[in-house]
Formats: C-alpha cells, structure tokens, sequence
C-alpha cells in the first residue's frame, strides 16, 4: 500500500478549548485570590500527607450538616492548608481571570444552603482535553480530521456549483436540507448531512468513505504548556442587538490552550487499494481547500469582531508563512461557531429568537469569544483559530 506521511505543526493564534467532559470541580482546587491562580489539588497526596492537627479540623466540617461543610471545606484549603498547597500537594497551577479571584472570595462568605448550592455548581470549570497521566493539554487527531472533511466537503459542493453540474442526486439532498423545519427530527436531520456526504464523496457504505484513508494523530506540545483560564463569552454579530454596548449575553469561565502555543503530529494519507473507494483525495486538494475556506472564514469574522473592538492579527511570520502557501488557517475546537462545522450555503442552524421562540437561519446569531474580563473585552479573542505548518511530506510504501 501506498500512502503519505505528513509531518505537521500547529500553532494556536487564539485560545482553544476542546471538550473532554471532565470539570476541574470546586473541592478539588482552591484559588489564591491575591495572586489570582487555581491550583488544582492532588487529593490522595493531600489526604496522605495530613497533619494531626488538620484532621481534626477536616473532621469536625465532615461533620456539619447540609451544604455549609462545602464553605468550610473551601475556608480549610483557602485559610489553613494554602501554602501547604502550593509546596506540596498541586498537580497543575492555572492564570485565572480578576473577576473569578473576586467571585471566590464572595462565595467563601456564603450561608444560605439555596446560594451555596447554586455557587457551586456554577463554579464546576469545563477542562480541556488533556493527557490524563500528564495533565499536558491534547488536541485530537479527531479534532483536526474534522475541521478538514468539513473543508473538503465545502470545497466540493462548490466546485459542482461553480461548474453548474450539480448532480441530480445532490440537488435532492439540497431540496431536504431547505425543507428542514422545527417539525423535522434530530434523527431525520442527522440522516439529511449523512446523505449529503454519501453523494459528495461518492460512496453508499461507510467503508467506502475515502476519508477512512485520512488519519490525523493526536498532536502533542512542543514544550510544557501552561493553561489558563478565560471567560467564554457569547455575544450579539450585531452589537445593535447587544444595545450597542459590550455587555456579554453569557460569561461562563473555561480552560484554554491560550495562543502561541506549537503542537507537533502527523497525518497518514493513504492510496485506495481497490475500486470500493471511489474517490481519491489528492494533499494539494486537501490543502487548497481548507486554506480557502478558512481565510473566508477569517475575513467574515473579522467584521464581527472589528464592532467590538476587538483585534486579531498575525505576526510579521505568521504572514509570510500564509504568503508562501506554508501555513493554513484552520478552526478547532467548541465554540469555533457553527459556521464552522457547516457548509457555506447549505446551513440550517437552530437558533433562540425573540421570547424564546426557535427558528432555523443560515447563520449564527451570535458567537463566542475568550476574555480575561466578562466586562471589558479590550484583550478578548475569538475561539479556535490555529496555523497548520507542513513539516515534511514522505511518500511510503
């Protein structure tokens, strides 16, 4: 079998946060509001390395009844055990926003079981997806797969308008997406994109799906990378709608990758081995399209955060990399917007108008953006945007 090895890199531009379903939960770190860090405990070294007289503290709040034992427990961590803490018990310390420093201070001042309950749970911060024996943040080969065949199909269905010889077949998949309605169900919509994808890509069996023949890695840092975290705050596309000021809908803290980190992997692409895959993807096909896709992308997002004030650039490097076809703009991870994981003319995106009634449109209402401040979004940045280097190809056999 024939195939090629891609040597990538990917340098991250703004922050990424790539979900994992794991939470840095509120008894398992405490915050040093003073110097505004999270230092995420190693509970079963804490647990073993305990003094007499911190038991018998730790003892008489496992026995206070009700929610008020949380505060107790966080007035442990914060006012007897903290330096404790930060010499010997951590597994990973994290920049936190001000304004979270500050919550946590008025959180340890609680007394009413309904508040301290509901402070809690709000306080649970999502983790991005990570090596559990390193605690090093991961992104997944998955993730990047999916950002590329989301390029590639785009491409396709284009180059078919642009040729005007949209199958007959694809023109009735168009016809289903366009019929899509509040009345039609998640499992018929899901059956709609798969079929769309069938007919792009020239197969009826998911065995016959050339993309089986794409393998990404997962990419690993170059060198340790220190996570922090940021706001994720949703806002209006058009700041009229947000009552012309910066006030966030949703400001709710998450780990991030922050920018200026490199990550190192690789991608197999292989040749099909017989006629059971129909359609061949070529590398210079690939690349094309995820780098006009994305700079489309790019352009359009820019408008949007341009009404906020809110820059993003690239470096006198990162410049000359695009110029000379040697870095690709690509978008990962959640709240990277649902223009993102959809194709251009051919989004139906469920979306929350007025009063709360649902509705489908062809684009996003709002996006997301991180920020140290819920407030001031003078250092926000979009979610997601990365730069993919090509190290060195190899051909194999």
């Amino acid at each position: 079998m024939k195939f090629k090895i891609i040597k990538i890199k990917v340098e991250t531009l703004t922050p990424v946060h790539i979900g994992c379903d794991d939470f840095y939960e509120p008894t398992s770190f405490v915050i040093d509001p003073e110097t505004n860090h999270l230092y995420y405990l190693s509970l079963w070294n804490l647990i073993e390395n305990l003094q007499n007289d911190d038991w018998h503290e730790l003892n008489k709040i496992s026995e206070i009844k009700g929610p008020k034992a949380l505060i107790e427990l966080y007035k442990f961590y914060c006012y007897r055990i903290l330096p404790k803490i930060k010499n010997f018990y951590i597994k990973k310390v994290l920049r936190i926003p001000s304004d979270l420093g500050k919550r946590y201070v008025e959180l340890l001042k609680l007394n009413r079981d309904k508040d301290i309950l509901q402070n809690f749970n709000r306080l649970a911060i999502p983790r991005t997806y990570y090596n559990p024996l390193t605690e090093e943040p991961i992104i997944p080969g998955s993730s990047l797969k999916g950002s590329i065949r989301t390029a590639y199909l785009e491409a396709l269905y284009k180059q078919q308008l642009k040729n005007g010889k949209v199958k007959m077949e694809i023109e009735e998949v168009i016809k289903k997406i366009q019929n899509i309605n509040l009345s039609t169900k998640r499992k018929e919509i899901s059956q709609i994109a798969q079929e769309l994808e069938k007919k792009l890509l020239n197969y009826k069996d998911v065995k016959e799906d050339c993309f089986k023949l794409l393998k990404c890695s997962d990419l690993r840092p170059e060198r340790t990378v220190n996570t922090q975290i940021l706001y994720q705050i949703n806002l209006s596309k058009n700041i009229a709608n947000q009552g012309g000021t910066q006030r966030a809908k949703l400001s709710i803290p998450v780990e991030v990758i922050p920018k200026g980190q490199v990550f190192y992997g690789e991608i197999k692409l292989e040749e099909p081995l017989n006629g059971n895959i129909k359609h061949n993807i070529t590398l210079k096909d690939l690349l094309n399209s995820i780098n006009t896709r994305y700079a489309n992308l790019l352009h359009s997002e820019l408008k949007i955060l341009k009404q906020y004030g809110i820059t993003f650039s690239f470096n006198s490097r990162q410049v000359q990399a695009i110029r000379e076809n040697k870095g690709i703009l690509l978008k990962i991870g959640k709240h990277s917007g649902a223009e993102a994981v959809t194709i251009e003319g051919l989004r139906k995106i469920l979306i929350k108008g007025p009063g709360g009634r649902k509705l489908y449109k062809d684009s996003a209402t709002t996006f997301w953006v991180a920020s140290p401040s819920k407030e001031i979004l003078n250092e926000a940045l979009p979610f997601g945007w990365v730069m993919l280097y090509i190290e060195e190809v190899l051909d194999k056999q």
